[in-house]
């Protein structure tokens, strides 16, 4: 059995406005990977106007493949059994990364994104494992939330996270990149 995790859309929300970080429909991107990690970029309507996107493996004992696709307003990732892996999705503006790394480098930041009062939102159209996720908002200091994202979850649903829940010490006002990763559990079916 494979892990699907179907993003169809991440943006930051307030009750006056939102703030569309991407919503997959520009940047298509598909690619997968067996062993180590690769970083590529694609660029776009997103908020920047690039997606950076890591993909890691750390342990693969059955050899199988981690399939990452871009496109039609989604990010659809699938796991092979045994995978674990790391998805990751930066957006800093423009920058060059190191297609063969596993840590991004930051890029020049965005000229006014504040997220003063906003929630972050993931909507999801599935996720069949315990996800654990991280996301990270970087400006004059960094701040980041923590939390695993339930498994057996066959139909859509959204994730918010108020960006009050966030430790650290960013200045919201000037955030200049957001970072999330995704960690995910052994597939382990057969």
């Amino acid at each position: 059995m494979k892990k699907i995790l179907g993003l169809g859309a991440l943006f930051c929300t307030c009750y006056a406005h939102a703030i569309m970080i991407d919503d997959f429909t520009t940047g298509a991107y598909s690619g997968s990977l067996g062993t180590g990690s690769i970083i590529v970029q694609q660029t776009g309507t997103m908020i920047g106007g690039q997606r950076d996107l890591l993909m890691a493996i750390s342990a693969n004992p059955y050899s199988q493949q981690l399939n990452q696709t871009i496109g039609g307003g989604m990010s659809i990732t699938s796991t092979g059994t045994g995978i674990m892996a790391r998805i990751g999705l930066q957006y800093d503006d423009f920058d060059v990364e190191n297609p063969i790394g596993s840590t991004f480098n930051s890029g020049n930041g965005f000229p006014f994104l504040d997220l003063t009062g906003q929630t972050i939102r993931l909507d999801f159209l599935a996720n069949d494992r315990d996800l654990a996720t991280r996301i990270e908002l970087a400006g004059s200091g960094v701040s980041a939330y923590n939390w695993v994202i339930a498994g057996n979850q066959d139909v859509p649903f959204t994730v918010d996270i108020p960006v009050s829940l966030f430790t650290g010490n960013v200045n919201l006002a000037h955030v200049d990149l957001v970072t999330v990763y995704f960690d995910t559990r052994p597939a382990g079916d057969f």
